[in-house]
């Protein structure tokens, strides 16, 4: 253990406290290396597949990306780090790139984040409703051209067949788990719910409470998914190019 992080245990919880964080600490600070080391490059080869170099990115944004992107080892998740910083560096300035993002990025599961990808493909792929278009600026988007979201199509395309067909049990204990990862975007403010919801007959299976059937990405999580995504070559719209610096 380094002495650094020896001084810290001791004045935290001393040996007891050691025990869990010793074994890992020598470990830690290797992979937090090479996961580093691993962003850095895949968000500069993400720039330079569109033909852009990396611009410096500003502390109070590159360092809490930094700090907990070295902390994940999934690589779906990790993927998104370093969209996300190959973003944050594009001279183009597409959109703005805040903390807010790595903080949600940060809080999230590799679940939860497959789940976001699948609902933000399915209103991408919706053919009933207007195309909404992700690359406008989000002081310019209007409401009105958000897809609705239908999560019961959502839960039944991801849930396993078997769990599905296995009972009422098995069903219930997968609709919470999509209940709770559906809380936490709410809590992001990811998405948020269509204003009317049918309620459900109150059974042992449900609380009575309004059935969650439709949903759709705020403003906030339109660009958390794009943010997370490679840069693309070029802007639909030019003035893309400004928002950062003239957002009205």
């Amino acid at each position: 253990m380094s002495a650094e992080l020896s001084t810290l245990v001791t004045a935290a919880g001393g040996a007891f406290l050691g025990k869990f964080v010793g074994p890992i600490a020598e470990h830690y600070g290797k992979a937090a290396l090479e996961r580093l080391q691993c962003l850095g490059a895949k968000a500069e080869q993400l720039l330079t597949s569109v033909s852009r170099e990396p611009q410096p990115v500003e502390p109070r944004l590159l360092v809490p990306l930094v700090q907990a992107a070295s902390l994940e080892a999934d690589k779906s998740l990790a993927d998104k780090w370093a969209a996300l910083l190959a973003n944050a560096a594009d001279p183009l300035g597409e959109f703005e790139i805040t903390p807010v993002y790595a903080d949600i990025l940060r809080q999230l599961t590799p679940a939860q984040a497959r789940l976001l990808d699948v609902m933000f493909a399915e209103v991408s792929n919706n053919p009933t409703e207007p195309n909404p278009d992700f690359n406008t600026p989000a002081h310019k988007r209007d409401e009105t051209t958000r897809r609705t979201l239908d999560l019961r199509r959502v839960f039944h395309q991801n849930t396993p067949s078997e769990e599905l067909n296995n009972g009422n049990l098995a069903c219930l204990e997968q609709q919470q788990r999509f209940e709770a990862m559906l809380d936490n975007f709410l809590r992001h403010q990811i998405i948020n719910l269509d204003a009317e919801q049918s309620v459900k007959p109150k059974s042992q299976f449900n609380s009575g409470r309004p059935e969650r059937t439709k949903a759709f990405f705020t403003l906030l999580g339109y660009d958390f998914m794009l943010a997370c995504m490679p840069p693309r070559s070029q802007p639909i719209h030019p003035d893309t190019a400004v928002a950062m610096t003239n957002p009205f």
